[in-house]
């Protein structure tokens, strides 16, 4: 993948190989700014995926997103969790094939984290091979 649009099309890929457990909107309407990338419904729950891409981690102690999340994305986000869903970040960095799934709650007010290790740390890592899962978890887990 050298791309968000790479991981997105990626992600889109594995879900429509869950159906019909899973069913999931795919959002990519430029005139809706802030709705999540994706919408998922499953077991009667459902959550919005705002997915993120670093290619290649920066140095130390430097922000970590060359597009961090914006304040319409984390709105959109706030605004699914007060309605009791689930909301989540989900950055996937290409070096260490590693998805960091991030609560709502737990997203920056400017949508972005400085390098090192609280970063590496603090959240939930899912393989590719364990997308199945990662998936389970963000319709089931704790916001």
């Amino acid at each position: 993948m050298k791309t968000e649009g790479d991981l997105n099309g990626e992600i889109s890929s594995w879900l429509r190989k869950m159906s019909p457990k899973i069913h999931y909107l795919k959002v990519a309407d430029k005139y809706s700014l802030g709705i999540s990338d994706f919408i998922i419904w499953g077991d009667g729950k459902n959550a919005a995926v705002e997915s993120k891409f670093v290619l290649i981690p920066p140095g130390p102690n430097v922000l970590l997103l060359k597009h961090p999340f914006s304040g319409k994305q984390i709105t959109f986000l706030e605004s699914i969790y007060l309605t009791g869903n689930r909301s989540w970040g989900l950055v996937y960095i290409n070096e260490t094939s590693l998805f960091y799934l991030i609560q709502y709650t737990r997203i920056p007010e400017k949508g972005n984290w400085k390098t090192g290790a609280f970063f590496k740390e603090s959240f939930k890592t899912f393989t590719k091979s364990q997308f199945k899962d990662m998936i389970n978890h963000i319709l089931t887990g704790d916001t």
